[in-house]
């Protein structure tokens, strides 16, 4: 099983990829507007996946820490 770390980072890739090929999409002479809309879609479920994964890691380091 992969650590939250390792998660986080691997969502990460996914994430910075999705956005070259928004920015690909986005310069295209005649961009597809569903197509970038997809794409924006799931850069932002892959953001919501990173934002709880750090929330839920810094909730444990709290546990830890007291």
């Amino acid at each position: 099983m992969m650590s939250r770390y390792a998660q986080v980072e691997a969502l990460r890739m996914v994430h910075n990829q999705l956005d070259l090929e928004v920015q690909e999409e986005a310069q295209r002479p005649f961009p597809d507007d569903g197509k970038l809309r997809r794409l924006k879609s799931q850069k932002l479920q892959i953001k919501d996946r990173i934002s709880r994964l750090m929330a839920q890691r810094g909730l444990a380091m709290r546990a830890v820490l007291r």
